[in-house]
């Protein structure tokens, strides 16, 4: 189930770098149908060098691009409280 607008969403390359990674975390290997299940919400897409949410310049190259489960997204940003409002796609 593919939005509409992730076509634009990291550059296009948001699905693209999903379906590379198998569809699932390459963190902890969660995949994209336990992540709905659990979370209620598609899988994550990270910037590896954090040039992404926030930034002007975004650095939206696949291979700066990674799929990570919510989880593994909030460890490597930090965040080690999982409040709705900052689950993130």
């Amino acid at each position: 189930n593919v939005r509409f607008n992730d076509q634009y969403r990291f550059g296009g390359n948001r699905e693209k770098t999903i379906l590379r990674d198998g569809e699932k975390c390459t963190q902890c290997g969660t995949t994209r149908k336990e992540h709905i299940k659990q979370f209620g919400r598609d899988i994550t897409v990270d910037h590896i060098n954090r040039l992404g949410r926030g930034v002007k310049e975004k650095d939206n190259r696949l291979e700066n691009l990674q799929t990570l489960c919510i989880s593994c997204h909030m460890k490597k940003d930090g965040k080690l409280n999982l409040k709705k409002n900052d689950l993130f796609i």
